[in-house]
Order: structure tokens, then sequence, then C-alpha cells
């Protein structure tokens, strides 16, 4: 999972694409300055024992993992084009791929 992880953040790196602030304080601000209202959305997921929970990452099956590694592999080959497309676009205010 981590190796996914990794290579998904290094594809989006390599790509120029960011996940970065600056782009939706740029968006919050454009939203601002529209009068348009910005709903935040946060997840918190809470770990009541950490311990037991890297036992649990730990006893994951190398099956498992491995699936989770082709998925990210296939989501990278599929979508990053596309995401990288979508950036342009957004760049120039072309919101509706």
């Amino acid at each position: 999972m981590l190796a996914a992880a990794n290579l998904y953040r290094r594809a989006i790196d390599q790509m120029g694409l960011t996940h970065n602030s600056h782009v939706w304080q740029r968006i919050e601000a454009t939203a601002r300055a529209k009068h348009v209202p910005v709903q935040p959305v946060s997840l918190e997921v809470s770990i009541d024992n950490p311990k037991q929970y890297v036992r649990d990452l730990s006893a994951i099956p190398s099956a498992g993992e491995i699936d989770c590694l082709r998925s990210t592999v296939g989501l990278l080959e599929k979508q990053l084009p596309i995401m990288r497309k979508r950036a342009n676009l957004w760049s120039t205010g072309d919101l509706w791929l």
C-alpha cells in the first residue's frame, strides 16, 4: 500500500500536477469574490489503538497488497492523462470537461 501511494504521488509530481493548498486558496478567493458559498469538507479518522492498527495493517495478505498496487498502476495508466487535461483546462478557466 505504501508503494502504491508513493507511486501515485510521484506520478502526479512528474506530470506537474499538485495537491498544494495554493490552488484551493485561489478557488476560495474567487468564490468569495463572486459570493459563492464554499462548504469545507473534512474527514477525520480516529485510531483508538495505534498498536492494533499497525498489527492489522501488517496482517493484510500480500495478494491484497499486490492487488492494491496493480489497481493503482491501472488508475495511473488510464486516468493520469485525463487528470492532466482537466488541470490544463481548469488553468485556462475551462471548467466543463
